[in-house]
């Protein structure tokens, strides 16, 4: 499969996506080092913490303002990735919601920072390799230090915790798990150098641990399967139908034992001899119930939703007209929570079936777009896309900024594979 990378892809008459862009190669302004330095910066703190990370970020952002006499040819090229209409279709919805969201919801009534992240690296397109290696860096270094957290006080502390007073574990889980899937694509794929291929796998390792530090079951899993994927996707288009299969079968079976590993604990440590319901309701840390009030609420407005930030209104009423019979944990504590725990309950709640459906079809747009253009950054795209698609079901990732930035590099991808003429002969 050959990839011909945004810089180089530009030389062919046939680019997917950035034929208005030819002359940009030869016009590059002094500030695209800068520009590759900062980005790399912004993505390395994502692993130290939430300060860094912001005055990265608008470091980042004045350098891609100050460069789009240079870069905006490409970016107009790159918007017209398909999958951009659905993404700009469902933030659309998610925002124009807000004007019938009841006045205790406080929606914001701008967009997350976290969509501009496709739009200040699209013109480092060429330098993937280098900002996800970046990223891994930073997520290597929460993960260490969370690891080495735990060991220095394994009886104090039920998880490792992060570099940060303020930092709570599990706002690292969806960085962790990104690292994860990267590492372990980029360790197996083609390469020369032996201490780069040692280096991702390293990477991956170490994430994978800092995830297991924190016992973030939901990144877990879904971290597991989009490995399998790539490794499946790789196997597959490089060594044929055979071998892949072979590799699914081995790779199925270390899922298993990953899965069936976490189900065994997490089931054994719940004692409830209440009925199935009741034991589903606690291996899902009450998700089920919180989903099932969500429902009844959803079917008062099913169509357009409740709107904006709407969820923790409706559910708050709803708790304070329960009895506490009926609560499966004590209220003040139910009351303590802000989003529905998944992302597509809180877009059916919020936006009703238009934005379900709208986020149904963003996730299709992204995965089919990975799909019909083969090359290594695909497989990252379709890896990354389910590894945040399992995550969402238990998590509110488009109401977060540790779900939003992992969206954000989604949309990257997006960019850097419509810069591949798909080529099922080779993949490097």
């Amino acid at each position: 499969m050959s990839t011909n990378f945004a810089g180089t892809c530009l030389d062919r008459p046939q680019p997917a996506l950035w034929v208005e862009s030819m002359a940009l190669r030869h016009a590059a302004d002094k500030l695209a080092p800068a520009h590759l330095v900062t980005a790399a910066l912004w993505l390395l703190a994502q692993g130290i913490g939430r300060a860094p990370e912001g005055v990265m970020f608008g470091v980042l952002f004045g350098i891609s303002v100050v460069r789009l006499p240079w870069t905006l040819p490409q970016l107009r090229a790159a918007v017209r990735a398909w999958p951009f209409l659905w993404v700009a279709l469902l933030m659309c919805t998610l925002w124009l919601s807000a004007l019938w969201a009841p006045s205790g919801a406080h929606p914001d009534w701008y967009p997350p920072r976290h969509l501009l992240i496709p739009f200040m690296l699209a013109p480092l397109a060429a330098q993937w390799r280098t900002l996800l290696g970046a990223l891994a860096i930073g997520a290597s270094f929460q993960a260490s230090w969370m690891l080495i957290e735990l060991a220095i006080h394994p009886g104090e502390n039920a998880y490792g915790l992060p570099l940060g007073s303020t930092a709570k574990p599990m706002q690292f889980g969806s960085l962790l798990a990104t690292a994860v899937v990267v590492g372990a694509a980029l360790a197996v794929a083609p390469t020369r150098s032996i201490v780069t291929r040692i280096a991702w796998l390293g990477s991956a390792a170490v994430s994978f641990a800092g995830l297991l530090a924190i016992a973030n079951r939901t990144n877990i899993v879904a971290c597991v399967a989009a490995v399998t994927l790539s490794l499946l996707l790789l196997a597959w288009w490089r060594l044929g139908v055979g071998k892949a299969a072979a590799g699914l079968l081995v790779a199925l079976g270390i899922a298993a034992i990953a899965a069936g590993g976490l189900a065994r604990e997490r089931l054994f440590s719940i004692e409830d001899d209440r009925g199935v319901s009741h034991l589903v309701e606690r291996y899902t840390s009450i998700r089920t119930w919180i989903w099932g009030q969500t429902l009844d609420a959803v079917g008062q407005r099913p169509v357009v939703g409740h709107g904006r930030d709407a969820w923790a209104v409706s559910y708050a009423t709803r708790i304070d007209a329960l009895q506490d019979s009926e609560l499966p944990e004590p209220r003040a504590k139910l009351l303590e929570l802000n989003t529905a725990h998944s992302t597509y309950m809180q877009a059916l709640h919020d936006q009703g079936a238009v934005g379900f459906l709208l986020l149904l079809a963003t996730i299709g747009s992204i995965l089919l777009w990975g799909w019909m253009r083969p090359s290594l950054a695909s497989i990252l795209l379709l890896a990354l896309t389910v590894r945040w698609a399992l995550t969402s079901t238990m998590e509110s990732e488009l109401n977060t900024s540790h779900g939003l930035a992992p969206f954000g590099l989604l949309l990257f991808l997006v960019i850097v594979a419509g810069c591949v003429t798909p080529n099922k002969s080779t993949l490097r």
